[in-house]
């Protein structure tokens, strides 16, 4: 039998389903290609974002965004491989049926120049790097026009088939009279669009591109390369405006990636590497990378999700705009394959707000296990994350994907309960992630684990209970597997 909630969140994704595919045959207003921090370093380095552009050419695109992050070392050299691939697909702008596409890229952090130690490391016995120049504030705008052959101004507007596109060149203060920390502020923003408020008022959605995520939107309230909150505040006023950022590298895979609050948000993942969130046993994030000394005991190594070298998912969007709908299709372009369901949001912007977090976190139904799954214990000579020899618990099962209206499991929670005589009590809780966690469906089929120290469960005990169970992203928790030792 359903309980209440698993059968709202049957009965809500059965209605987005259908609903979706009635949307599905409206005709295409518009349609663009979504990427973000595409890190170019050398032209080699350039073959995904090439293989991305090939795709959306592929598709039609009547243009391409990219949410910053386009040159790795901010060097001028790079920053024009950018635009000779760009231009080697989509020659004089234009698709190879002939159709016009317009590209709608702009600053990042790392198109700013890193700091000079930053650099120094990077370009060191690269002769050819060494003898690249930076791109400072002071010749930006010059670099800009040189590489892709327009004008370049701090705030965009440009307007493709009618719709018009607000992008917002990162900005590390240029100004005399800037106060703000490094790149966090979107300085000039509320001006520039109440200067263009006949142009953007209305109905009728708005593009609005910058490179950190505007706080406390597309990621959650905890996802890592927040700005200052000065966008969103910006932002809430303007109920059509459909943004994008990036900076974040947040998974694909991630369903919070897209947010509805007093405007619509998007997170682009990366075309160089994933990140996931803090916290997890397993999870590659910068915030668990920098604080790695603070958190010895950690049993597992961080999940694998690729570096600029070492391509392993390099994703984004095709985002399709017709009369009542915004659709977003989720693509790794590495592994030529779609993520996960595409968001289909409904318009005007806000008439409803299916993608609320609050609305997701009480609806969205709980991902479940495989009928017949088991979890298995595993006693092992290891060793934890920093080297240390340890004996070990492994706890392993099966990963969770979609089934129905039931998600694919987001990460796992593995809790050891210290059971003696009649009295349980929780002595340790870890979250994990499934090793491909980042990447499609088809990847994800991997035995998951979970480690534990023996350390960390006391001995005094007659059994432990392990109970392992499936999250979504918004944390609701699925039925749990249990073993015991």
């Amino acid at each position: 039998m359903l309980d209440r909630r698993t059968f709202l969140g049957s009965a809500a994704a059965a209605v987005a389903m259908a609903r979706a595919e009635s949307l599905a045959q409206e005709p295409v207003a518009l349609k663009f290609g979504a990427l973000a921090d595409i890190h170019i370093r050398e032209l080699a380095s350039a073959a995904t974002f090439e293989k991305a552009l090939r795709w959306f050419d592929a598709q039609k695109v009547d243009a391409v965004l990219c949410s910053g992050d386009l040159a790795d070392f901010g060097l001028a050299g790079q920053l024009a491989n950018v635009a000779a691939t760009w231009f080697k697909v989509f020659p004089g702008n234009k698709r190879s049926d002939g159709a016009p596409v317009v590209p709608l890229f702009h600053y990042g952090d790392h198109d700013c120049g890193l700091n000079p130690a930053t650099l120094e490391r990077c370009c060191r016995n690269r002769p050819d790097l060494q003898a690249d120049k930076s791109i400072p504030i002071s010749n930006r705008k010059a670099i800009w026009e040189s590489c892709f052959r327009e004008e370049w101004h701090p705030i965009e507007l440009k307007t493709v088939k009618g719709y018009k596109f607000v992008l917002y060149h990162f900005t590390n203060g240029e100004t005399a009279v800037y106060s703000k920390p490094w790149g966090s502020h979107a300085e000039g923003l509320p001006e520039f669009l109440s200067a263009h408020a006949e142009e953007l008022k209305g109905a009728k959605p708005f593009f609005y591109s910058q490179h950190r995520i505007m706080r406390g939107t597309a990621g959650g309230p905890f996802a890592w390369g927040q700005d200052d909150g000065y966008a969103t505040e910006t932002l809430s006023k303007w109920p059509n405006c459909f943004a994008f950022c990036g900076h974040g590298h947040l998974m694909g895979t991630d369903e919070r990636n897209i947010w509805q609050g007093g405007f619509t948000a998007v997170e682009t993942p990366s075309l160089s590497y994933q990140q996931m969130h803090a916290g997890r046993e397993n999870g590659f994030c910068l915030l668990d990378k920098w604080r790695e000394a603070t958190v010895p005991e950690r049993q597992m190594p961080m999940v694998d999700a690729g570096s600029d070298y070492r391509p392993i998912a390099r994703q984004g969007y095709l985002v399709t705009v017709r009369p009542s709908s915004i659709t977003l299709a989720r693509r790794d372009f590495l592994n030529d394959c779609f993520l996960g369901p595409d968001w289909v949001v409904p318009l005007p912007l806000l008439a409803e707000r299916p993608f609320s977090h609050d609305w997701r976190a009480e609806h969205d139904p709980a991902p479940v296990f495989p009928k017949g799954a088991k979890a298995t214990l595993a006693h092992i000579e290891g060793k934890d994350r920093a080297g240390k020899a340890e004996r070990q618990i492994v706890v392993s099962f099966p990963a969770a994907l979609a089934q129905g209206c039931h998600p694919r499991a987001y990460d796992y929670e593995v809790q050891a309960s210290l059971v003696k005589g009649e009295v349980s009590r929780v002595v340790a809780t870890k979250r994990v992630y499934s090793t491909h966690c980042f990447q499609g469906p088809s990847q994800d089929t991997d035995v998951v684990t979970c480690v534990f120290a023996e350390f960390e469960i006391p001995s005094d005990r007659n059994y432990v209970e392990f109970a392992v169970r499936p999250l979504n992203a918004f944390g609701r928790r699925g039925a749990p597997l249990i073993c015991r030792l």
